[in-house]
Protein backbone atom coordinates (compact mmCIF):
# COMPACT_ATOMS: atom_id res chain seq x y z
CA UNK A 1 0.00 0.00 0.00
CA UNK A 2 1.13 3.57 -0.62
CA UNK A 3 1.82 5.31 2.67
CA UNK A 4 2.15 9.04 3.16
CA UNK A 5 4.17 10.90 5.75
CA UNK A 6 2.25 11.74 8.92
CA UNK A 7 3.09 14.25 11.65
CA UNK A 8 2.47 15.31 15.25
CA UNK A 9 3.45 18.51 17.03
CA UNK A 10 6.99 17.23 17.60
CA UNK A 11 7.43 14.27 15.27
CA UNK A 12 7.50 13.27 11.62
CA UNK A 13 6.72 9.67 10.70
CA UNK A 14 7.74 8.59 7.21
CA UNK A 15 8.35 5.21 5.57
CA UNK A 16 11.51 3.59 6.94
CA UNK A 17 14.13 2.43 4.42
CA UNK A 18 17.61 0.94 4.29
CA UNK A 19 19.26 4.36 4.34
CA UNK A 20 18.13 4.60 7.98
CA UNK A 21 20.31 1.65 9.04
CA UNK A 22 23.22 3.77 10.33
CA UNK A 23 20.96 5.89 12.56
CA UNK A 24 19.13 2.80 13.80
CA UNK A 25 22.41 1.11 14.68
CA UNK A 26 23.74 4.20 16.46
CA UNK A 27 20.58 5.23 18.31
CA UNK A 28 19.06 1.97 19.55
CA UNK A 29 19.81 -1.33 17.78
CA UNK A 30 23.24 -1.57 19.45
CA UNK A 31 21.88 -0.69 22.92
CA UNK A 32 21.20 -3.70 25.21
CA UNK A 33 18.77 -1.65 27.32
CA UNK A 34 16.55 -1.00 24.30
CA UNK A 35 16.81 -4.46 22.74
CA UNK A 36 16.24 -6.23 26.05
CA UNK A 37 12.51 -6.72 25.45
CA UNK A 38 12.53 -6.85 21.63
CA UNK A 39 12.44 -9.90 19.39
CA UNK A 40 15.98 -9.47 18.06
CA UNK A 41 19.38 -9.47 19.71
CA UNK A 42 21.77 -6.54 20.06
CA UNK A 43 23.24 -5.60 16.70
CA UNK A 44 27.02 -5.58 17.11
CA UNK A 45 27.69 -4.14 13.65
CA UNK A 46 26.01 -2.04 10.98
CA UNK A 47 25.86 -5.13 8.80
CA UNK A 48 23.85 -6.96 11.48
CA UNK A 49 21.42 -4.03 11.60
CA UNK A 50 21.00 -4.11 7.82
CA UNK A 51 20.34 -7.84 8.01
CA UNK A 52 17.62 -7.29 10.56
CA UNK A 53 16.01 -4.57 8.42
CA UNK A 54 15.96 -6.96 5.47
CA UNK A 55 14.21 -9.53 7.66
CA UNK A 56 11.58 -6.93 8.57
CA UNK A 57 10.81 -6.16 4.95
CA UNK A 58 10.82 -9.82 4.00
CA UNK A 59 8.18 -10.47 6.66
CA UNK A 60 6.00 -7.53 5.62
CA UNK A 61 6.26 -8.32 1.91
CA UNK A 62 5.15 -11.91 2.56
CA UNK A 63 1.89 -10.86 4.18
CA UNK A 64 -1.26 -11.96 2.29
CA UNK A 65 -1.89 -9.99 -0.89
CA UNK A 66 -3.68 -6.72 -0.19
CA UNK A 67 -2.77 -6.59 3.51
CA UNK A 68 -2.09 -3.10 4.85
CA UNK A 69 1.23 -2.41 6.53
CA UNK A 70 3.84 0.26 7.07
CA UNK A 71 7.13 0.59 8.90
CA UNK A 72 7.49 4.23 9.93
CA UNK A 73 10.70 6.00 10.87
CA UNK A 74 10.14 8.38 13.80
CA UNK A 75 12.03 11.64 13.35
CA UNK A 76 12.25 14.72 15.54
CA UNK A 77 10.98 17.85 13.84
CA UNK A 78 13.49 19.90 15.81
CA UNK A 79 16.64 18.41 14.27
CA UNK A 80 15.61 15.55 11.95
CA UNK A 81 17.16 12.91 14.21
CA UNK A 82 15.85 9.36 13.75
CA UNK A 83 14.85 8.21 17.24
CA UNK A 84 12.88 5.00 16.59
CA UNK A 85 10.33 3.13 14.51
CA UNK A 86 6.65 2.30 14.73
CA UNK A 87 4.87 -0.17 12.48
CA UNK A 88 1.53 -1.79 11.87
CA UNK A 89 0.68 -4.83 9.79
CA UNK A 90 -2.73 -6.29 9.04
CA UNK A 91 -2.75 -9.91 10.18
CA UNK A 92 -6.48 -10.59 9.77
CA UNK A 93 -7.87 -8.97 6.64
CA UNK A 94 -11.42 -10.23 7.16
CA UNK A 95 -11.57 -8.71 10.66
CA UNK A 96 -9.56 -5.66 9.52
CA UNK A 97 -7.22 -6.24 12.48
CA UNK A 98 -3.56 -5.24 12.68
CA UNK A 99 -0.70 -5.51 15.14
CA UNK A 100 1.29 -2.44 16.18
CA UNK A 101 4.89 -2.39 17.40
CA UNK A 102 7.40 0.32 18.23
CA UNK A 103 10.92 0.90 19.52
CA UNK A 104 12.62 4.06 20.70
CA UNK A 105 16.21 5.01 21.48
CA UNK A 106 16.97 5.30 25.20
CA UNK A 107 18.06 8.94 24.87
CA UNK A 108 14.43 9.80 24.09
CA UNK A 109 12.65 7.74 26.76
CA UNK A 110 10.32 9.43 29.27
CA UNK A 111 9.62 12.39 26.98
CA UNK A 112 6.20 11.30 25.70
CA UNK A 113 7.46 10.56 22.18
CA UNK A 114 6.29 6.92 22.08
CA UNK A 115 2.76 7.82 23.20
CA UNK A 116 2.64 10.75 20.78
CA UNK A 117 3.70 8.57 17.84
CA UNK A 118 1.37 5.72 18.80
CA UNK A 119 -1.68 7.95 19.09
CA UNK A 120 -1.02 9.41 15.65
CA UNK A 121 -0.54 5.99 14.02
CA UNK A 122 -3.73 4.71 15.66
CA UNK A 123 -5.58 7.70 14.22
CA UNK A 124 -4.07 7.03 10.79
CA UNK A 125 -5.00 3.35 10.87
CA UNK A 126 -8.63 4.02 11.77
CA UNK A 127 -9.34 7.19 9.83
CA UNK A 128 -7.31 6.63 6.65
CA UNK A 129 -6.46 2.93 6.34
CA UNK A 130 -9.90 1.77 7.46
CA UNK A 131 -8.85 -0.82 10.06
CA UNK A 132 -11.26 -1.86 12.81
CA UNK A 133 -9.00 -3.35 15.50
CA UNK A 134 -5.43 -2.63 16.54
CA UNK A 135 -3.54 -4.69 19.09
CA UNK A 136 -0.11 -4.82 20.66
CA UNK A 137 1.63 -6.87 23.31
CA UNK A 138 4.68 -6.53 25.52
CA UNK A 139 6.85 -8.57 27.83
CA UNK A 140 5.18 -8.39 31.25
CA UNK A 141 8.43 -7.11 32.75
CA UNK A 142 8.39 -4.12 30.39
CA UNK A 143 6.03 -2.03 32.51
CA UNK A 144 6.90 1.20 30.68
CA UNK A 145 5.55 -0.18 27.40
CA UNK A 146 2.25 -1.01 29.07
CA UNK A 147 1.97 2.59 30.23
CA UNK A 148 2.52 3.82 26.67
CA UNK A 149 -0.24 1.57 25.33
CA UNK A 150 -2.63 2.60 28.09
CA UNK A 151 -2.01 6.33 27.62
CA UNK A 152 -2.56 5.94 23.89
CA UNK A 153 -6.07 4.65 24.63
CA UNK A 154 -5.58 0.89 24.34
CA UNK A 155 -7.24 -1.47 26.83
CA UNK A 156 -5.49 -4.32 28.63
CA UNK A 157 -7.27 -7.46 27.41
CA UNK A 158 -5.28 -10.05 29.31
CA UNK A 159 -1.94 -11.63 30.13
CA UNK A 160 -0.75 -14.79 28.41
CA UNK A 161 1.40 -16.70 30.87
CA UNK A 162 4.68 -18.26 29.72
CA UNK A 163 3.54 -18.03 26.11
CA UNK A 164 6.90 -17.52 24.38
CA UNK A 165 10.61 -17.99 24.94
CA UNK A 166 13.05 -15.08 25.06
CA UNK A 167 16.75 -15.92 25.47
CA UNK A 168 15.94 -19.34 26.84
CA UNK A 169 13.35 -18.16 29.39
CA UNK A 170 9.57 -18.54 29.35
CA UNK A 171 7.98 -15.10 29.30
CA UNK A 172 4.51 -13.71 30.09
CA UNK A 173 2.98 -11.41 27.51
CA UNK A 174 0.46 -8.61 28.19
CA UNK A 175 -2.00 -7.87 25.38
CA UNK A 176 -3.68 -4.53 24.65
CA UNK A 177 -6.16 -3.51 21.94
CA UNK A 178 -8.32 -0.67 20.70
CA UNK A 179 -11.34 -0.79 18.37
CA UNK A 180 -12.61 1.79 15.92
CA UNK A 181 -15.63 2.20 18.21
CA UNK A 182 -13.31 2.90 21.17
CA UNK A 183 -11.46 5.50 19.14
CA UNK A 184 -14.63 7.28 18.08
CA UNK A 185 -15.92 7.34 21.66
CA UNK A 186 -12.62 8.74 22.92
CA UNK A 187 -12.70 11.45 20.26
CA UNK A 188 -16.27 12.32 21.22
CA UNK A 189 -15.17 12.53 24.85
CA UNK A 190 -12.16 14.69 24.04
CA UNK A 191 -14.30 17.05 21.98
CA UNK A 192 -16.86 17.26 24.81
CA UNK A 193 -14.41 18.58 27.43
CA UNK A 194 -14.85 22.28 28.13
CA UNK A 195 -13.15 24.78 30.45
CA UNK A 196 -15.12 25.48 33.62
CA UNK A 197 -15.00 29.20 34.32
CA UNK A 198 -14.54 30.21 37.95
CA UNK A 199 -17.29 32.84 37.79
CA UNK A 200 -19.87 30.17 36.93
CA UNK A 201 -18.58 27.11 38.80
CA UNK A 202 -17.04 28.41 42.01
CA UNK A 203 -18.66 26.61 44.94
CA UNK A 204 -20.23 23.91 42.76
CA UNK A 205 -20.72 20.71 44.78
CA UNK A 206 -20.47 17.15 43.51
CA UNK A 207 -20.53 13.83 45.32
CA UNK A 208 -17.19 12.37 46.36
CA UNK A 209 -16.23 9.01 44.93
CA UNK A 210 -17.76 5.97 46.50
CA UNK A 211 -15.79 2.84 45.77
CA UNK A 212 -15.13 -0.75 46.74
CA UNK A 213 -11.53 -1.91 46.84
CA UNK A 214 -10.17 -5.44 47.18
CA UNK A 215 -6.54 -4.34 47.38
CA UNK A 216 -4.49 -1.85 49.40
CA UNK A 217 -0.87 -0.85 49.94
CA UNK A 218 0.34 -1.80 53.39
CA UNK A 219 2.64 0.95 54.64
CA UNK A 220 5.15 -0.26 57.22
CA UNK A 221 7.69 2.01 58.94
CA UNK A 222 10.48 0.45 61.00
CA UNK A 223 13.22 2.32 62.88
CA UNK A 224 16.59 0.92 63.83
CA UNK A 225 18.68 3.48 65.68
CA UNK A 226 18.88 6.51 63.41
CA UNK A 227 17.81 4.54 60.33
CA UNK A 228 14.31 4.13 58.95
CA UNK A 229 13.07 1.33 56.71
CA UNK A 230 9.82 1.98 54.85
CA UNK A 231 7.91 -0.51 52.72
CA UNK A 232 4.70 -0.29 50.70
CA UNK A 233 3.44 -3.72 49.71
CA UNK A 234 0.30 -4.41 47.71
CA UNK A 235 -2.03 -6.79 49.54
CA UNK A 236 -5.62 -8.01 49.43
CA UNK A 237 -8.23 -7.04 52.00
CA UNK A 238 -9.74 -9.95 53.94
CA UNK A 239 -13.10 -8.25 53.31
CA UNK A 240 -13.51 -5.70 50.48
CA UNK A 241 -13.08 -2.12 51.68
CA UNK A 242 -16.09 0.10 50.98
CA UNK A 243 -15.88 3.88 50.95
CA UNK A 244 -19.17 5.79 51.19
CA UNK A 245 -18.38 9.51 51.67
CA UNK A 246 -20.97 11.53 53.58
CA UNK A 247 -20.09 14.93 52.17
CA UNK A 248 -19.25 16.70 48.89
CA UNK A 249 -16.26 18.04 47.02
CA UNK A 250 -16.40 21.71 46.04
CA UNK A 251 -14.83 23.37 43.01
CA UNK A 252 -12.54 26.40 43.22
CA UNK A 253 -11.85 26.26 46.93
CA UNK A 254 -10.26 29.57 48.03
CA UNK A 255 -7.14 27.96 49.49
CA UNK A 256 -5.91 26.71 46.08
CA UNK A 257 -3.73 28.98 43.94
CA UNK A 258 -4.12 29.65 40.22
CA UNK A 259 -6.94 27.13 39.75
CA UNK A 260 -8.11 25.89 36.35
CA UNK A 261 -10.79 23.25 35.79
CA UNK A 262 -12.32 21.35 32.90
CA UNK A 263 -15.38 19.16 32.70
CA UNK A 264 -17.98 17.37 30.61
CA UNK A 265 -21.65 18.32 30.64
CA UNK A 266 -24.52 16.03 29.65
CA UNK A 267 -27.91 17.72 29.38
CA UNK A 268 -26.51 20.59 31.41
CA UNK A 269 -25.29 18.38 34.26
CA UNK A 270 -21.61 17.95 35.16
CA UNK A 271 -20.66 14.28 34.77
CA UNK A 272 -16.86 14.59 34.97
CA UNK A 273 -14.33 17.15 36.15
CA UNK A 274 -10.64 17.72 36.68
CA UNK A 275 -9.35 20.64 38.71
CA UNK A 276 -5.71 21.73 38.90
CA UNK A 277 -3.88 24.24 41.06
CA UNK A 278 -0.34 25.59 41.07
CA UNK A 279 2.17 25.43 43.90
CA UNK A 280 4.09 28.51 42.83
CA UNK A 281 6.82 28.15 45.46
CA UNK A 282 7.77 24.69 44.14
CA UNK A 283 6.66 25.13 40.51
CA UNK A 284 4.47 22.02 40.69
CA UNK A 285 0.94 21.44 39.43
CA UNK A 286 -1.46 19.59 41.75
CA UNK A 287 -4.53 17.73 40.53
CA UNK A 288 -6.95 18.76 43.26
CA UNK A 289 -10.03 16.98 41.86
CA UNK A 290 -10.59 14.15 39.39
CA UNK A 291 -14.15 12.89 39.37
CA UNK A 292 -16.26 10.90 36.91
CA UNK A 293 -19.90 10.05 37.57
CA UNK A 294 -20.39 6.32 38.23
CA UNK A 295 -22.58 5.94 35.13
CA UNK A 296 -19.69 7.07 32.88
CA UNK A 297 -16.85 4.93 34.20
CA UNK A 298 -14.59 2.88 31.89
CA UNK A 299 -15.04 5.15 28.87
CA UNK A 300 -11.59 6.74 28.89
CA UNK A 301 -12.89 9.97 30.44
CA UNK A 302 -10.41 10.06 33.33
CA UNK A 303 -7.51 9.54 30.91
CA UNK A 304 -8.73 12.33 28.62
CA UNK A 305 -9.07 14.70 31.58
CA UNK A 306 -5.63 13.79 32.92
CA UNK A 307 -4.15 14.51 29.48
CA UNK A 308 -5.40 18.09 29.87
CA UNK A 309 -3.72 18.44 33.26
CA UNK A 310 -0.43 17.16 31.83
CA UNK A 311 -0.73 19.59 28.92
CA UNK A 312 -1.30 22.51 31.27
CA UNK A 313 1.79 21.56 33.27
CA UNK A 314 3.95 21.28 30.15
CA UNK A 315 2.63 24.51 28.64
CA UNK A 316 3.40 26.36 31.89
CA UNK A 317 6.76 24.56 32.28
CA UNK A 318 5.88 23.06 35.65
CA UNK A 319 8.33 20.45 36.83
CA UNK A 320 5.93 17.92 38.41
CA UNK A 321 2.26 16.93 38.21
CA UNK A 322 1.13 15.52 41.56
CA UNK A 323 -2.00 14.33 43.34
CA UNK A 324 -3.24 12.76 46.56
CA UNK A 325 -4.85 9.36 46.94
CA UNK A 326 -5.22 6.78 49.71
CA UNK A 327 -3.42 3.50 50.23
CA UNK A 328 -6.78 1.69 50.50
CA UNK A 329 -8.00 2.82 47.05
CA UNK A 330 -6.48 0.03 44.96
CA UNK A 331 -8.44 0.86 41.81
CA UNK A 332 -7.39 4.51 41.77
CA UNK A 333 -3.76 3.62 42.42
CA UNK A 334 -3.83 1.10 39.56
CA UNK A 335 -5.17 3.78 37.19
CA UNK A 336 -2.58 6.35 38.24
CA UNK A 337 0.30 3.89 37.94
CA UNK A 338 -0.89 2.81 34.49
CA UNK A 339 -1.04 6.44 33.44
CA UNK A 340 2.57 6.97 34.51
CA UNK A 341 2.45 8.29 38.07
CA UNK A 342 4.92 7.07 40.70
CA UNK A 343 5.07 7.32 44.47
CA UNK A 344 6.74 10.55 45.57
CA UNK A 345 5.76 10.58 49.26
CA UNK A 346 3.21 9.75 51.94
CA UNK A 347 1.72 11.08 55.19
CA UNK A 348 1.13 8.44 57.86
CA UNK A 349 -1.28 10.58 59.93
CA UNK A 350 -3.00 12.90 57.45
CA UNK A 351 -6.58 11.90 58.30
CA UNK A 352 -6.44 10.27 61.74
CA UNK A 353 -3.72 9.22 64.15
CA UNK A 354 -4.29 5.54 63.30
CA UNK A 355 -4.15 5.81 59.48
CA UNK A 356 -1.48 3.10 59.32
CA UNK A 357 -3.64 0.67 61.24
CA UNK A 358 -6.76 1.59 59.23
CA UNK A 359 -4.84 1.06 55.95
CA UNK A 360 -5.86 4.54 54.81
CA UNK A 361 -2.56 6.35 54.42
CA UNK A 362 -2.33 9.47 52.29
CA UNK A 363 -0.11 8.77 49.27
CA UNK A 364 1.42 11.44 47.07
CA UNK A 365 1.83 10.33 43.47
CA UNK A 366 3.56 12.34 40.79
CA UNK A 367 4.89 12.54 37.25
CA UNK A 368 8.22 14.33 36.90
CA UNK A 369 8.19 16.26 33.63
Amino acid sequence: MKVKMIETDRLVMRPFDMSDAQSMFRNWASDPDVVRFLQYDVCETLKATEKHINQWFEYFNNLPLGSSWCLFAIELKSDGELIGTIDFHENDKEARAAEIGYQLGKAWWRMGYATEALRRVIQYCFEEVGLNRLWADHNSLNVASGKVLFKAGMLHEGTFRQCYVRKGELVDKCSYAILMDDWEIKNDIKNSIIPLEREQWEGHKFAKFSYTSTTYYDVVINRTGSDFNVSLVKKEFDVPFEMEPDDFDILFQPYWENVKAWGILVDGHLIAVIETAVEEWSNRLRVTELWVDDAYHRRGIATALMDIAIKRAKDEKRRVVMLETQSCNGNAIAFYLSYGFSLIGFDACAYQNNDLKRKEVRLELGIIL
